[in-house]
């Protein structure tokens, strides 16, 4: 089974990635299944938030490496880990 989970919540118009909510982190951990986090690039410009107006053009999606949550882990510290990565696929750019 698979679950998408968009761990900021809503999108904002600043285009920073917001805190990630630990609900994905707890519910890796409950479970033992990994998180694979994807990145989607540019999707703000083909879909503003709030809008019902599609932009024609490119959105590109980057599929991280897949991480396990420890049954003892810190799920604010997984939360960071994770939100670092992301932020750091993103301002690498596609």
């Amino acid at each position: 089974y698979s679950i998408a989970i968009a761990p900021e919540g809503t999108r904002v118009h600043n285009h920073a990635v917001g805190r990630f909510k630990l609900g994905a982190f707890e519910l890796a951990q409950r479970s033992g299944f990994p998180i694979t986090p994807i990145v989607i690039h540019n999707s703000g410009k083909r879909l503003a938030p709030k809008s019902t107006q599609l932009t024609p053009g490119t959105v590109n999606i980057s599929v991280l490496p897949s991480s396990k949550v420890a049954k003892d882990e810190d799920l604010t510290a997984a939360a960071t880990q994770m939100e670092q990565r992301y932020e750091a696929c993103l301002t690498a750019g596609y």
